[in-house]
């Protein structure tokens, strides 16, 4: 989201080419750092706020041009860190997320994960549980082909990376604004993402952020590198021309595109002033309650 910041998308609709090219780069942009720098701060030192820097930020923001990007090298934000070299994820599939403002305004976001469906396949006896296999989200090679160490390379009790995104937008005096956060994955960054733009820069209601289909790109090198689109879903997503934004985005930006189903499970609230409104994903099995 920082990123984005720095691209103007007034006048614009979700779908528009322009708004899926932008948001595509900023997300090869967040993707190439994230893959490179992240992992257990135990182990390694985080540059948090050096990619949260403002300065930083907008230079890696003019990087965005006219057409797309390929894969993007990642940045050195300001301060001083470990070194590492990228690592790539795969998806995974075990996740929930639940969103939930009580009467008093208190506000809770949380995704938990076992990782895999059904995690490592086994059951606790009497316990009722399933055992997770996040080992999985380690990255398995120790050292890139240049020989650098991996940030999330395995090592003894260190804990996985993982792109869980349980999030909660307050406002400028400190009040909960948008509660959200989705199962999916690597991918679960930007179906979050797309969602608090939806909101914020489109004026989208909770359940019409959601239904918009999304866009995605993970900057990776493999030929899931593809900038992603979502088949509309009849009665669950909002239907578009998705070949035609696949022609604009191929013939009009130079980027390779790719259309498949996108299985998110966001849930999302919104505090207005005239009470809760919130939103659930069709996608998968997403309720709204409240009294």
């Amino acid at each position: 989201m920082g990123v984005l910041e720095h691209v103007d998308l007034q006048d614009m609709n979700p779908l528009d080419e322009e708004v899926v090219h932008l948001f595509t780069q900023a997300m090869r942009i967040a993707f190439a750092d994230r893959n490179k720098y992240v992992a257990d701060s135990d182990f390694i030192t985080v540059p948090v706020e050096g990619m949260l820097d403002k300065d930083y930020l907008e230079t890696r923001a003019a990087l965005i041009g006219e057409n797309d990007l390929g894969v993007v090298d990642p940045g050195t934000p300001p301060g001083v860190f470990d070194p590492s070299a990228p690592g790539m994820d795969e998806p995974g599939a075990g996740t929930s997320h639940v969103s939930i403002v009580d009467r008093f305004g208190n506000a809770l976001s949380m995704t938990t994960t076992i990782e895999s469906s059904f995690g490592n396949g086994v059951m606790v006896a009497g316990r009722g549980f399933l055992l997770n296999n996040q080992l999985t989200d380690f990255n398995f090679q120790p050292t890139s082909s240049a020989g650098e160490l991996i940030a999330n390379r395995v090592q003894p009790g260190k804990r996985p990376r993982s792109s869980m995104a349980p999030t909660i937008v307050l406002d400028l005096d400190g009040q909960v604004s948008l509660v959200t956060g989705s199962p999916g994955g690597f991918r679960i960054i930007g179906y979050t993402a797309k969602t608090i733009m939806n909101v914020f820069d489109f004026g989208l209601d909770p359940q019409e952020a959601i239904n918009v289909p999304h866009y995605q790109n993970t900057n990776s090198s493999s030929p899931t590198s593809a900038t992603v689109l979502e088949a509309p879903i009849s009665g669950v997503t909002l239907d578009y021309d998705v070949a035609a934004l696949e022609s604009d985005l191929e013939e009009g930006r130079g980027h390779a595109v790719g259309v498949t189903t996108l299985t998110s499970g966001l849930s999302l609230i919104q505090v207005t002033p005239s009470g809760l409104v919130g939103g659930a994903d069709m996608r998968r099995d997403g309720a709204i309650g409240g009294r």
